[in-house]
């Protein structure tokens, strides 16, 4: 009988029009939480939206997309 584990999560977020990859943390956590968790290190990600997960390269592949306005 096949064994089947979950796939590896990763988050995607531009910074400085770069990806960066952010590692899971703690796999029960929700996508939220992690935000919450990188937010200390990358302060862009106050004003981010979450994206629907993908699958990409047998991982799934979450994006944080900060909002970024102009003043005025």
């Amino acid at each position: 009988m096949p064994v089947f584990s979950p796939l590896p999560r990763v988050f995607i977020v531009d910074i400085n029009k770069q990806p960066v990859t952010l590692e899971d943390p703690d796999p029960s956590w929700d996508p939220e939480m992690v935000l919450n968790y990188y937010l200390q290190h990358h302060p862009i990600l106050a004003t981010a939206t979450i994206h629907k997960p993908v699958i990409k390269e047998d991982k799934i592949v979450i994006q944080f997309a900060p909002t970024i306005g102009d003043k005025g």
